[in-house]
């Protein structure tokens, strides 16, 4: 009877372990982990040269640019980078009773900017883009301009500046090489609005210009490395 009640025992007990030892000798199953990789090369460095065309020519000097910006991808289609670029011209004023313009002395600008660079080949990655290879972007920014003007020894103008103004940017560019290549290179149009113009306050007889706008537009060149 012993004997039995032992072999039912252990019956039951084969069935109960028996799913157990199947489940064991199969491959166990496959974790899914998140799939990071459509954000290669989140950083990047990119330097650029521009020709700088400001809005008042009768008073502003046209003039080069160069600058550095780092950047990271926040998004398969969108790039933060922050910059600073170097601009350095020559200012005039209108001078009075027809004599010509004056030169007030030369003018330091650097701007340091947070832009968003949207591409928009790949907001939608269902449409495809018929050349991968050229990619235009838009640009959106906002920052802060430091302003120096230092007179020149001639000058009889009293030129009243700002330390600084709050500026925005927009424009668009066209990047060239593969989405994800390390080494990109491409140009860009930007268009600067400064918020405060420069003051100029007239110390003799006569008339000159009270104000001059320091917007200005940039057309130029970048390379930019990823990392």
């Amino acid at each position: 009877m012993l004997t039995h009640r032992l072999s039912a025992l252990a019956l039951i007990c084969t069935f109960a372990v028996a799913p157990a030892l199947a489940r064991a000798g199969e491959d166990p199953p496959d974790v899914e982990v998140e799939d990071d990789s459509y954000i290669p090369n989140r950083f990047s460095l990119t330097f650029h040269g521009a020709w700088a065309r400001f809005g008042e020519q009768d008073a502003i000097d046209n003039t080069w640019t160069a600058g550095a910006r780092l950047g990271f991808r926040v998004s398969p289609w969108a790039e933060l980078q922050i910059g600073a670029d170097y601009l350095k011209t020559g200012v005039e004023a209108e001078g009075a009773g027809g004599t010509g313009d004056v030169d007030i002395g030369s003018m330091r600008i650097v701007p340091v900017s947070l832009d968003l660079r949207i591409d928009i080949t790949n907001i939608d990655g269902t449409i495809p883009w018929p050349v991968p290879w050229i990619r235009p972007e838009l640009i959106l920014g906002a920052g802060y301009a430091n302003i120096r003007v230092k007179e020149s020894g001639s000058s009889t103008i009293d030129v009243r500046y700002r330390g600084g103004s709050w500026l925005a940017r927009a424009g668009l560019g066209l990047a060239i090489g593969p989405r994800d290549a390390r080494v990109v290179f491409g140009v860009e149009a930007i268009y600067n609005w400064i918020n405060n113009d420069l003051d100029i306050e007239d110390n003799l007889a006569g008339k000159y210009h009270g104000r001059i706008d320091l917007d200005y537009w940039t057309l130029g060149v970048f390379v930019g490395f990823r990392f």
